[in-house]
């Protein structure tokens, strides 16, 4: 796992401590240790909930949250609720084959014997967006959705009045530089009355 800053700009009021647990190589690239946040994706539904694919893809999730979870938690030392940046569109757009990246986390944070609090549906899609991570309109009307623009994460999530005063830790597969998707999401956060924001991905990429 590395550290990193995100560094404020027109989308982050604020430096914010970010955490990654390894560099995205694409899953062409043989030497990826990304492949198993492609397979949760599961954007064409291709895998079934009981797949091997997507068992072992689950799997390796746990084990990366488990590993880096903890160092996390030694250098912060408070207890932290759990938050999960949510997909592109709200959860009822997808089959629960398409969710496990979020139910992982929630299953890991219920048997964690760490201070981890579950706030794992703090955060909610109410209104489609575009997918950043895809090259190709998923469906009609795909190219009229909104790409991320500032306050884009208020105007299409809903946020728990739980929040406020809360210490966070945002989850989400894939930190992208230069994006401002987890920027956005994390002022959201703060402008819900969060007490204090960490982030962490297990993918970072930067173009």
């Amino acid at each position: 796992m590395e550290k990193f800053v995100i560094e404020a700009n027109s989308f982050l009021k604020q430096d914010v401590e970010g955490y990654y647990h390894t560099l995205y190589k694409s899953m062409s690239n043989p030497e990826s240790q990304t492949l198993h946040i492609n397979y949760l994706k599961n954007d064409n539904n291709q895998f079934t909930l009981e797949s091997e694919r997507l068992k072992q893809a689950t799997e390796k999730l746990y084990q990366n949250l488990k590993e880096d979870l903890a160092q996390i938690l030694r250098e912060q030392s408070l207890p932290l609720y759990v938050c999960v940046v949510p997909r592109a569109k709200p959860e009822n757009d997808y089959k629960p084959s398409q969710l496990l990246f979020k139910e992982t986390i929630r299953t890991f944070v219920k048997e964690s014997e760490y201070r981890l609090n579950n706030g794992v549906d703090y955060i909610k899609r109410t209104v489609r967006t575009m997918t950043t991570h895809q090259n190709h309109f998923p469906f009609s009307g795909y190219s009229e959705l909104p790409s991320p623009y500032i306050g884009i994460s208020k105007d299409t999530c809903s946020f728990s009045p739980e929040i406020r005063e809360k210490n966070i830790l945002l989850i989400d597969d894939l930190y992208t530089y230069s994006i401002n998707i987890d920027e956005d999401m994390i002022q959201a956060l703060y402008d819900n009355g969060a007490n204090k924001v960490i982030f962490y991905s297990i993918g970072y990429l930067k173009y």
